[in-house]
């Protein structure tokens, strides 16, 4: 009889054990990058344009480590900085778009807007910038599909010319793995 109660309560045990360790999150790993991403704008005019590719790989070599193994990543937050400046002292910024493709561009969607804002202000400042829920899903949906490398492009306007200024965006992202 105490045979059978000790098969029994090992068998259960293990039962549990694998219960427990299949139902729960001890075997993913949660880590945070963060890329930075500098535009030199410089313009004649009041308008300019243009184009960077982010490539985590570049960015991080744990990146590789985790790129099989993703289950999830989510943007955290997007800030913004000015680091030079060299234009007008009341020079606004009326209107900068950075939006997000994949590699060739196709399908851009928003990702997030800055408007009128003193481009002055903002070498002394780091602010968060509100994103545009469809190209934040765009950009998460990249990241979590093995599709990893983008194309971020910014557009814009200043109430006057020229333009000659720094703009530096820093891009959290959380990704979550398996690590079996």
């Amino acid at each position: 009889m105490f045979m059978r109660k000790l098969k029994f309560l090992t068998v259960y045990l293990g039962l549990f054990s694998l219960n427990f360790l299949f139902s729960c999150n001890v075997l993913e790993v949660t880590r945070e990058y963060t890329y930075d991403l500098e535009y030199i704008v410089k313009s004649s005019g009041n308008e300019f344009s243009d184009e960077l590719i982010l490539d985590p790989y570049e960015e991080s070599d744990d990146f590789e480590t985790v790129e099989d193994k993703m289950e999830s990543a989510e943007i955290i937050k997007i800030e913004y900085t000015v680091t030079y400046f060299n234009g007008p002292e009341k020079q606004v910024l009326e209107l900068a778009e950075w939006r997000i493709a994949d590699s060739l561009g196709s399908d851009p969607q928003l990702l997030c807007a800055i408007t009128n804002v003193n481009l002055q202000s903002l070498t002394t400042e780091i602010l968060e910038l509100p994103m545009d829920p469809a190209g934040l899903s765009k950009f998460e949906n990249m990241v979590e599909h093995a599709n990893y490398v983008s194309l971020i492009s910014l557009h814009g306007k200043t109430n006057s010319a020229p333009i000659d200024f720094i703009l530096k965006f820093f891009v959290t992202v959380k990704i979550t793995a398996q690590v079996i």
